[in-house]
């Protein structure tokens, strides 16, 4: 910034009447390492873990923006090793490389060469990114997908008192495992304080020298740093060592309810989301008899049994619900790493209106009932489920 400006003062002086800028572009395929660590539990023994994951390459030196999210990373590693009799499910850290230069190929490529091992055994995704700044002591959302909000509100709120907002977690900051049906909690953390930003401020919450060459370490914050390293072991601690995964599907399902609301809004009658709806409240219903056998559970006064249950209960409901309430793709493709809406499979509904053309209108209401189909097993499968589950219990 401070170049441009002194180029754009210079060309209103009339010193400078124009500026030429020599740029290189490298699109040669290169092979980028991935550095993988497992903390395995020695209180039981499992295949499953919890997936704590932030990338090593950065701009320039990049204190923050990854630096810190790396230390954090080595920190909780560190502290649950001398943990493991404790944890009932392993941790496995992974650094990626290729974050911004491959927009997540990194992530992407593991999520591909792995993807059974992602499917059968990831708990849940933790990423971390640009934690630790000075200044930054706000902490007023919770970026996750809605069953892990709970967990997150608790471990921020515990430490900090502030009482913070859900946020739907997006598709940015290596979040490549939606397709194999893994929940996420947590991306960026601490920010600075909404008063504090300036108009320019490129990404609101971020510092001002955020993806510059002032990413220096003279801006870390010690007290924020150790502070976002305690709620996210805070967190990670409720999944690898509790009893059951602590996750509150009630959550997901009100998300759920509220997301066809919205898009049953925009695609008026061309489609309608009637009977998608009846069955949200029947999941609705069953989930939040679901959360409170986990709340006992979590408590210790549930049998290892009924536990056990619980969590192949949880990780087969993320497995049915998240492909389809993240990603356009389905299971075994990566969607592109841009933007994207709950239920990104119907990718704009307010394009069926935009066009005079009937074909066009066609066309569009075609994919919405596609979706609407794919959307509609998906529930079905988890009314099924929980059904099932829920007469066991009766």
């Amino acid at each position: 910034r401070p170049h441009g400006q002194a180029l754009l003062a210079s060309m209103h002086s009339g010193a400078v009447s124009a500026v030429t800028l020599f740029t290189r572009v490298e699109t040669q395929l290169r092979d980028l390492p991935i550095c993988i660590a497992d903390v395995m539990a020695t209180g039981t023994k499992t295949e499953r873990y919890v997936l704590l994951n932030g990338h090593v390459d950065s701009w320039h030196k990049g204190a923050i923006d990854n630096g810190t999210g790396n230390a954090v990373m080595i920190e909780i590693a560190r502290i649950l090793s001398g943990c493991r009799d404790k944890m009932t499910t392993n941790v496995r850290f992974v650094w990626w490389s290729g974050h911004s230069n491959g927009r997540y190929s990194g992530s992407d490529w593991y999520a591909d060469h792995n993807w059974e091992d992602i499917h059968k055994n990831a708990v849940v995704n933790f990423n971390i990114d640009s934690v630790g700044a000075k200044g930054a002591t706000y902490y007023g959302h919770v970026n996750c997908s809605a069953q892990c909000f709970d967990v997150g509100y608790d471990s921020i709120h515990g430490l900090t008192g502030q009482e913070p907002l859900y946020s739907r977690i997006a598709r940015n900051g290596d979040q490549s495992f939606w397709g194999h049906g893994v929940p996420s909690l947590f991306q960026v953390l601490s920010l600075q304080p909404p008063e504090s930003q300036k108009p320019d401020t490129f990404v609101p919450g971020l510092p001002w020298y955020w993806h510059t060459t002032e990413d220096l370490f003279e801006h870390v914050g010690a007290e924020v740093l150790s502070l976002d390293c305690q709620i996210y072991l805070a967190a990670i601690w409720r999944f690898c060592a509790g009893p059951v995964y602590p996750f509150r599907f009630s959550r997901m399902a009100t998300e759920i309810r509220t997301n066809l609301t919205s898009i049953q809004g925009l695609v008026k009658d061309a489609y309608l989301f009637t009977e998608h709806l009846g069955l949200v409240d029947a999941i609705l219903e069953r989930t939040t008899w679901l959360d409170g056998q986990v709340a006992v559970a979590e408590t210790g006064n549930s049998d290892e049994q009924s536990c056990r249950k619980l969590n192949e209960l949880a990780m087969t409901i993320n497995r049915i619900a998240i492909p389809v309430h993240y990603c356009a793709q389905g299971l075994f493709r990566t969607d592109a790493a841009l933007s994207n809406s709950p239920f990104p499979g119907i990718s704009d509904p307010a394009l069926l209106y935009s066009h005079d053309s009937e074909i066009v209108f066609e066309a569009h209401r075609r994919e919405i009932v596609r979706e609407g189909n794919r959307i509609r097993r998906m529930l079905l499968e988890l009314v099924e489920l929980l059904d099932n589950a829920w007469q066991e219990t009766a």
